[in-house]
């Protein structure tokens, strides 16, 4: 998902310094099914028919009643390997189906890496996924990743402090997540990740506009939990490297962070 996308949201300087605990958001099952469950109506199309279709490297599949927590825990216990980027898994019909990755074309550079990595990826003592297979999936079945992956909170509001392109970076999903786990570990902080079509992200903390938002003058600021994390991460990271632009309305021409909506 391009950058375009997501709402930017005005910021003002920080006002206060120190460390911010944020939230810890964990989604109770009974939420992680309502996201893992595909729209009313498309679990019986075919994937393939679906206007926009997009494609997906299929690793397991599940059914039981308990399919979901299986689903859950072999995805973790998978990505924990840090082989496969980009796992997630969701509810279609009597069965879970985990897989890695979104693609919009099965042949381009980024899926053919991925499919690379799975097949190669060591797992349970052998290469389980040496016949993975890129198949069809429906645009907009979100699925479920794991707590980190911002895609499950639609609609809250974070602090997005690097980004990574998909024409500059290779695996940039991957890159997206591993340094979302440095931050976290370096800071303390809930760090999270969105894995987009051509870009990744890295963002901290989650924000309710409900709660995190003030009125001055009739204008929706950030309160005081956004400026302190703002004074804590003043500059964008774009591949790895400060983010200048010549619009940057910044001394040093390097673009602040910002708060992005989630959508």
């Amino acid at each position: 998902m391009r950058l375009a996308f997501f709402l930017f949201l005005a910021l003002l300087p920080a006002l206060t310094s120190g460390c911010v605990q944020t939230r810890v958001s964990s989604p109770r099952w009974e939420k992680m099914r309502e996201i893992a469950d595909p729209p009313r109506g498309s679990a019986d199309g075919s994937p393939a028919a679906a206007r926009g279709t997009r494609y997906a490297i299929q690793l397991r599949t599940f059914s039981g009643d308990d399919r979901l927590q299986q689903a859950y825990s072999f995805a973790a216990a998978l990505r924990e390997t840090g082989q496969i980027p980009g796992i997630w898994f969701t509810n279609l019909g009597d069965k879970t189906v985990v897989y890695a990755g979104r693609f919009r074309r099965p042949d381009n550079d980024d899926a053919k890496r991925s499919l690379k990595s799975a097949r190669d990826a060591r797992f349970e003592g052998g290469r389980p996924f040496r016949r993975a297979k890129m198949t069809s999936i429906i645009p907009d079945h979100q699925g479920v990743a794991d707590r980190w992956d911002l895609r499950p909170h639609r609609g809250l509001r974070s602090l997005m402090v690097e980004m990574y392109d998909a024409e500059v970076t290779r695996n940039f999903r991957q890159r997206a997540e591993n340094r979302a786990a440095e931050l976290r570990k370096e800071t303390d902080l809930d760090v999270y990740y969105f894995l987009g079509n051509h870009q990744a992200y890295v963002s901290v903390g989650l924000f309710d506009p409900a709660i995190d938002y003030i009125m001055v003058n009739n204008v929706e600021t950030p309160g005081p939990r956004i400026r302190e994390l703002q004074k804590r991460f003043p500059r964008l990271q774009r591949n790895g490297k400060p983010f200048k632009s010549s619009q940057a309305r910044t001394e040093d021409g390097i673009e602040p962070t910002i708060v992005i909506r989630v959508p």
